[in-house]
């Protein structure tokens, strides 16, 4: 697995959510702003299944990014779809409606970019 905080720092640059600045960033995710995906899909981090919570029609699943485990809220039938399966690998999308960047030093957040 690739290193995660590269990881992170690739996804929210290509979202245009960090600019040239020298802060050192901490992301929150809301777990509905995460999208479960292919593991080949492009944009997509790479993740392994750590747990699958079915809940009727919506799904939670924990998964394990190699040094932390994330949860993400999903549709019954796109957990199915894609896989459920504990162990598998599957991709994570980010939605940037659902992200919020924070200093990481102070715990402010940080302005959203113009």
């Amino acid at each position: 697995m690739a290193d995660l905080r590269t990881t992170i720092t690739e996804v929210v640059t290509g979202l245009g959510m960090v600019g040239a600045d020298d802060v050192d960033h901490a992301l929150a995710a809301r777990p509905d702003a995460i999208a479960l995906t292919a593991v080949d899909a492009p944009g997509a981090v790479p993740a392994e299944i750590y747990s699958c919570e079915p809940f009727g029609k919506h799904t939670i699943i924990t998964v394990d990014l190699g040094d932390l485990l994330l949860k993400l809220k999903t549709s019954a039938q796109d957990a199915i779809h894609v896989g459920d399966k504990i162990g598998q690998m599957v991709g994570l999308t980010f939605s940037p409606d659902g992200l919020m960047l924070f200093d990481a030093t102070t715990g402010r957040a940080q302005p959203e970019p113009n």
